[in-house]
């Protein structure tokens, strides 16, 4: 009854009552904009271990690469042979193996098995590399203005016994858990 009378009295007065009557809701207007389903994005695909493994097997040649244009240049400096020559392969070597570094350090490997050990013995082995590199290029600068004087740097052992070192460590692993496994050439530790 009390329903009743406010819908009279709206009737009567001309004004809305404050609430809307129960019928309001009924003769809403429709949406005019078609409904459309959610889309979820696909989930992003991160590297496979195929193409972390690809990553890895490609930098391996320049690691080479980077090494045996180092052997040529090292062997002058302790003869005091070719230093201005030796000096510009030993310095090209550096920077090529700083390169290799930077990107070895930016691999992706949560996917190959020991990815990680993987990745830091890399790393490991190609900083130690770097450091015998720079002990490299000292000693045959300082051969080259003292007149072929100096020694080498006493760090130098120290450098290619941690490069060493950890190139084998990670050939071990690329060699029995990754190489054979997704079709990559094993890894020589000589020849990185």
């Amino acid at each position: 009854l009390a329903t009743t009378g406010a819908v009279v009295a709206v009737k009567l007065t001309g004004k809305p009552s404050p609430t809307p009557s129960p019928t309001a809701s009924i003769t809403s207007p429709a949406p005019t904009s078609p409904t459309t389903t959610p889309t979820t994005a696909a989930p992003a695909t991160g590297p496979t271990a195929q193409s972390e493994a690809n990553a890895i097997s490609n930098l391996l040649p320049q690691s080479a690469s980077s090494r045996h244009e180092l052997e040529g240049a090292v062997a002058d400096i302790p003869g005091c042979v070719n230093l201005s020559s030796a000096v510009s392969e030993i310095q090209q070597s550096a920077n090529n193996r700083s390169n290799e570094l930077s990107t070895a350090q930016g691999f992706q490997v949560g996917k190959l098995p020991d990815g990680f050990t993987l990745k830091s013995d890399l790393v490991q082995a190609l900083q130690y590399s770097l450091n015998a590199d720079d002990d490299y290029l000292s000693w045959a600068e300082a051969q080259q203005s003292d007149g072929c004087t100096s020694g080498q740097p006493s760090t130098l052992n120290t450098n290619n016994d941690g490069a060493t070192q950890y190139k084998t460590l990670f050939a071990g692993i690329w060699n029995q858990h990754v190489a054979s496994q997704y079709g990559e050439p094993d890894a020589n530790p000589n020849d990185m």
